[in-house]
């Protein structure tokens, strides 16, 4: 007969423990299983919505002596919500002031007659850009990113009384107006 001492007994009963554990699926499941872990976009409306801002004015104003004169800086479209990306799909140009006729740059440089004006506002490099000579829609798509500066180029002919109004003109005089449609890219 072999002689069992108490350390043999408490060995055993562990043994024995953790084996009924085991079977019970209660030991050490991360060790003999797998787990997950699901990652979630948490759908925040307003993150989502777009947020742009685009010019509300371009001013043009005429000089005596130096003729009509385009702003130089500050047009830009800018993506103000970066979660997203923004396009800017088209523009349309509104029927412009009563008595003003807007026509293509003249190839050949001649000048423009009363009342007419040519005007193309451009995206830096871009190829496409708006002739505000064909009223309606002008498709452009335009990636936005973090924002895009605009560049205004034109001229105007003589402008008359019939355009103007009473002489001096005491009020801004709208030639035409931009409705940009921006969208998600």
């Amino acid at each position: 007969m072999e002689k069992t001492s108490r350390f043999n007994y408490i060995k055993k009963g562990i043994v024995g423990v953790c084996a009924a554990t085991m079977l019970t699926g209660l030991c050490a499941g991360a060790a003999f299983g797998a787990t997950e872990s699901k990652v979630t976009l948490n759908k925040d409306s307003s993150a989502l919505q777009i947020d742009v801002t685009v010019p509300t004015e371009l001013p043009v104003t005429i000089d005596k002596t130096a003729g009509v004169q385009m702003p130089t800086t500050g047009i830009s479209i800018t993506n103000n919500n970066k979660a997203i990306e923004i396009a800017v799909e088209k523009a349309t140009i509104a029927s412009p002031a009563s008595n003003l006729l807007l026509t293509e740059k003249p190839a050949d440089g001649t000048s423009l007659t009363t009342n007419q004006m040519w005007m193309t506002l451009k995206n830096g490099a871009e190829a496409n850009f708006i002739d505000v000579s064909k009223a309606g829609d002008i498709p452009l798509n335009w990636t936005v990113g973090d924002g895009i500066d605009l560049t205004l180029d034109g001229s105007m002919g003589p402008l008359s009384k019939d355009l103007l109004g009473s002489s001096p003109l005491t009020a801004n005089l709208d030639l035409f107006k931009i409705t940009w449609v921006v969208s998600q890219a």
